[in-house]
């Protein structure tokens, strides 16, 4: 009988440790997972900083608008376009035969912005679609011209398009 009674308390020692041991091993898992789970969103605070790091610093609406400006084409000069009479000194290239319909067009719609002084929505249209009919013919034909003699033209088209932007002269 001594033997049995033994023999229950120790089932009830070894059970004991057994639910000490088993809480023990739920609290470490808890933990571990805590440690995992902490560890996880700290990696991603630091890619997010080293990220954030190596960016360049976001462009402010006032660098934006002093890019756009920058980048803008510039309106053509009075030697190259006269404001009064709306005579315009074309460059060497566009005095060939393949871009006299273009020229036409565009001295006739200067012309009239030079007599009325400013341009009706038709005429825009009409100044934008000449230009970059032009520019089209100029770029299909880019390897016929010298590179610089190539920008130049390319440039002064632009600047027929950018008399858009300040029509009223």
């Amino acid at each position: 009988m001594a033997d049995l009674t033994r023999s229950a308390g120790m089932a009830n020692l070894l059970n004991s440790e057994a639910a000490i041991n088993m809480q023990t091993a739920a609290r470490q898992n808890m933990e571990n997972r805590v440690f995992g789970t902490e560890a996880y969103f700290d990696r991603r605070r630091i890619n997010r900083e080293a990220r954030q790091a190596d960016r360049r610093p976001q462009a402010s609406p006032d660098d934006l608008a002093r890019f756009a400006r920058a980048r803008a084409p510039s309106r053509l000069s009075v030697s190259e376009l006269d404001p009064f009479t709306g005579q315009i000194v074309w460059p060497s290239i566009l005095q060939q035969e393949i871009y006299a319909e273009y020229r036409e067009g565009l001295e006739s719609l200067f012309a009239e912005r030079a007599i009325s002084g400013h341009l009706d929505m038709q005429q825009r249209t009409d100044i934008r679609q000449l230009t970059n009919e032009m520019q089209q013919t100029l770029k299909s034909r880019i390897r016929d011209y010298p590179p610089q003699e190539y920008m130049q033209t390319r440039t002064f088209i632009e600047g027929l398009g950018a008399e858009l932007l300040g029509s009223a002269s």
